[in-house]
This record gives C-alpha cells, sequence and structure tokens, in this order.
C-alpha cells in the first residue's frame, strides 16, 4: 500500500524450538546438534519471515543489548552462525545411532507460523533418520504445551516466539537455563552457566554484567537447551503520515503513543 511505511527495527524476539524432552533422542545434546545442522533456517526466513531476520548465532540478538552493546555484539559475533549443513547433520546422527527413534513436536494446524516452523523442523530431523509425530492442537490449546504438564510431557519439543521481560539476554536465558526457570522444561542444570547469571545478576558494573551473560550464553547456546531458529527483526508499519513511532520492541513496554508526532 501507498499509504504506508515499513520500518524494521533490532530483533528482541527468538524464534526457537522449546526443547521438553527429558528421555528419547532430543534429550540428548549431540542429536538436537545433529537436528539443528539439518535445519533449513534460509527456507524458514523466506517463508515465515518474508525475509525481515537473520539467522542465529545465539537464541536472542542485538535488540535484547540495552548496555554494554560491544561487548554483547563481540559474544554475539565470536559464536558460528547456525547455518545448514546437511553433511554433518548425517554424519553426526550416524555416530549417534538415533535412526528410527520417535521424536514427538507440538504444533497447531490452526496457527500458520507454528505449523510451518513445526514441518521445518519435522523435515530435518527426517533427514537425520528420526521418526516424527506431530501433535496437533488447535490454537486456544496451544498454549497448553507450555503450562499444562501432562501436554508438556506428551511431546519433545514445540517451536515458539520467545522474549525476555527487559533488554538483556540474561532476560529470557534465566526462564529456560536456571534449576527455578519457569521455561526449564527438561531440568537442565550446568553450574557454569548458573555461577555465570547468578555473577551477572549481582554486578553494577555494565560491561563486566554482560561478559557474565556472554559465559553463559556461549554454553547454552552449544547445548542448544532449547534449538534457536531465527533472529526477526522488530516490523513496525505505520501511515505514511504520522511519524515518531520506535521501530523497536520498547512498544511492548513503553508509552510508545507519546513519541507519536516526533520527528
Amino acid at each position: 500500500s501507498d499509504q504506508v511505511k515499513v520500518f524494521q527495527g533490532a530483533p528482541f524476539q527468538s524464534n526457537s524450538m522449546a526443547i521438553m524432552a527429558t528421555k528419547g533422542p532430543l534429550a540428548d545434546p549431540k542429536v538436537r546438534q545433529a537436528v539443528s545442522y539439518a535445519i533449513d533456517r534460509k527456507g524458514l526466513l523466506n517463508t515465515l519471515l518474508s525475509g525481515a531476520g537473520n539467522l542465529p548465532h545465539a537464541m536472542l540478538g542485538s535488540g535484547t543489548w540495552g548496555t554494554a552493546q560491544d561487548t554483547f555484539k563481540a559474544g554475539y559475533d565470536a559464536l558460528p552462525a547456525l547455518d545448514q549443513d546437511l553433511a554433518k547433520a548425517k554424519e553426526l546422527a550416524k555416530t549417534l545411532g538415533v535412526e528410527g527413534q520417535t521424536v514427538r513436536i507440538g504444533t497447531s494446524s490452526g496457527i500458520p507460523s507454528a505449523s510451518t516452523t513445526a514441518l521445518a523442523f519435522k523435515a530435518a530431523c527426517e533427514a537425520i533418520g528420526l521418526k516424527v509425530e506431530l501433535v496437533d492442537a488447535s490454537p486456544t490449546n496451544f498454549v497448553n504445551f507450555f503450562i499444562d504438564p501432562k501436554a508438556i510431557a506428551s511431546i519433545d519439543a514445540v517451536p515458539t516466539a520467545n522474549y525476555g521481560d527487559y533488554a538483556d539476554p540474561s532476560a529470557l536465558y534465566k526462564t529456560i537455563v536456571l534449576p527455578t526457570g519457569s521455561q526449564n522444561y527438561t531440568g537442565y542444570s550446568n553450574p557454569a552457566v548458573t555461577s555465570a547469571l547468578d555473577a551477572a545478576r549481582a554486578e553494577k558494573d555494565e560491561t563486566k554484567r554482560a561478559q557474565d551473560v556472554v559465559t553463559a550464553q556461549k554454553v547454552i547456546t552449544e547445548d542448544l537447551v532449547w534449538i534457536p531458529l531465527l533472529i526477526p527483526n522488530n516490523v513496525l508499519v505505520m501511515n505514511k503520515g504520522i511519524t515518531g513511532a520506535p521501530a523497536t520492541f520498547v512498544y511492548a513496554y513503553g508509552p510508545w503513543p507519546a513519541y507519536l508526532g516526533g520527528a
């Protein structure tokens, strides 16, 4: 439409596969690594986001770097981009002996983004020899995969668009990797990760705090506690005659209408 302008801001959300498996193939970080290698993230980026995003190096991107951006950027850039490598995926899977084992993926055929993501993850699992069962829920009941113990126990993984409550990667990581985390569905516990995030919480120096989070992020990414899929840009669509609205995720937490009409 010629009546609107489209802006893309720094990414705050993470499109990932939340891992629920406490047993079976996806409970093994090596199997998760093999599946991760097999995911066609570029295809998913074009299909799901129309290119408005990036392949992840870690679960969370630059929109979450509310302080010490240089430190966070260096830690993020030091991790490799999670790109597809089918040969490596199949080679690793062969050494793990998982061919023929079953993975159950939560999805909702009534939510296009969830369905598209689940099918892409299914294709990656099948590419390394796993069998896949899709567990379909209605759009209303899809949330049960995250809050209902019975529904959680029925699957090994489920697609999610997730984010933290403040502009620091640790905001989301803490919910996933700390023993008491609200989204730690697998009972993940790594003393090095817990220690680094606890140190960050107690550190008032912004650079040192970011360094602690980066230390934890490296292990979280290597363990693929959740499997990052995409780093979606924040998209703002606005009438051509309006100015001032922020193109960042601050709209979720700040008084964005107060900025309308600004330059």
